[in-house]
């Protein structure tokens, strides 16, 4: 049983690992479909998120600065939160999909403050 459960730390990262690689192979897309108008040097804001989520993921991989990084990858969640999706939530059109992407962020940046919590190893920077 604990062989299956520690498969939870891999679930929760590998994706996180792809997401980033996926905002530096498809900038222009991320930048025109996800990043709102209102936002300036789109493509600063993909590339940035991207850094924090690979950098996230393989330190928390490999178990170094592991809490900082969950604590840094749900930050940024919840940033994404109330400067995307809380904002598209008032667009009728985008409200539905700003919605599901709003509550999926929240979700998993809970998660994340869990992994921070509960499973991170390194306390070297945060106790």
């Amino acid at each position: 049983m604990n062989a299956f459960l520690s498969l939870g730390r891999w679930l929760f990262v590998l994706p996180f690992l792809l997401f980033g690689l996926f905002h530096f192979t498809d900038n222009q897309a991320f930048a025109e479909n996800v990043v709102p108008e209102y936002m300036p040097a789109k493509e600063v804001w993909v590339y940035l998120a991207g850094a924090v989520m690979l950098a996230a993921s393989v330190l928390m991989l490999i178990g170094k600065y592991d809490k900082v990084a969950a604590v840094t990858l749900a930050v940024m969640l919840l940033m994404f939160v109330f400067m995307v999706y809380l904002p598209n939530t008032l667009n009728e059109v985008t409200r539905q999909a700003a919605l599901n992407r709003l509550l999926v962020n929240i979700s998993l940046a809970g998660a994340a403050l869990m992994f921070a919590k509960y499973v991170a190893e390194d306390k070297a920077v945060v106790g």
